[in-house]
C-alpha cells in the first residue's frame, strides 16, 4: 500500500488482516522415505548413478528449504509477532505503527518468496527424477 492508503485504513482492517498468525506447511509424508534414505547418506543401494545424483541434489534443496523456512519462521516469531502484539494491545494503529508492521510484513513476504522459489526448484527436481525413472532402462 502507498503511505496514503496505509494511513487511510481504519483499525478494523489492521486488526483483521495484520494481527493474524501466518501458518506454515510442514513435513511432506509422501517424500519422507526418500528423504530418510538420501539424508542417511546410504545411497549406494541405488545402482543408477544419475538417480543418485538427482536424489542428492533434491536432498540438498530440501536442506536449503529447511534453512530458509527456519529463517522466515524465526523472523515471524521473534520480530513480527511481538511487534503486532504490542501494536494491537490497544486496537489503535498510529501512522508509525502502521508503517512498522507493513515493513515487517514486507520482510516476511521476501523471506517467504525465498522459500517459495526453493520449493519451485524442489518441484522441478522431483519432476526430473520422475522423468528419469520413467525412461526405459
Amino acid at each position: 500500500m502507498s503511505d496514503a492508503e496505509l494511513l487511510a485504513r481504519d483499525e478494523t482492517f489492521f486488526n483483521e488482516h495484520y494481527a493474524a498468525f501466518p501458518d506454515w506447511a510442514g513435513f511432506d509424508p509422501e517424500m519422507g522415505i526418500v528423504q530418510a534414505l538420501v539424508t542417511s547418506g546410504n545411497t549406494s543401494a541405488i545402482s543408477d548413478r544419475q538417480l543418485r545424483l538427482r536424489l542428492s541434489r533434491w536432498a540438498g534443496l530440501l536442506a536449503e528449504k529447511s534453512r530458509k523456512t527456519l529463517q522466515a519462521v524465526d523472523f515471524q516469531i521473534i520480530v513480527l509477532v511481538p511487534a503486532v502484539a504490542a501494536v494491537t494491545n490497544d486496537l489503535k494503529w498510529t501512522p508509525e505503527e502502521r508503517r512498522q508492521v507493513q515493513a515487517y510484513y514486507a520482510t516476511l513476504a521476501q523471506l517467504q518468496s525465498l522459500v517459495r522459489d526453493n520449493q519451485e526448484m524442489l518441484l522441478e527436481e522431483a519432476e526430473a527424477i520422475l522423468a528419469h525413472l520413467q525412461q526405459p532402462q
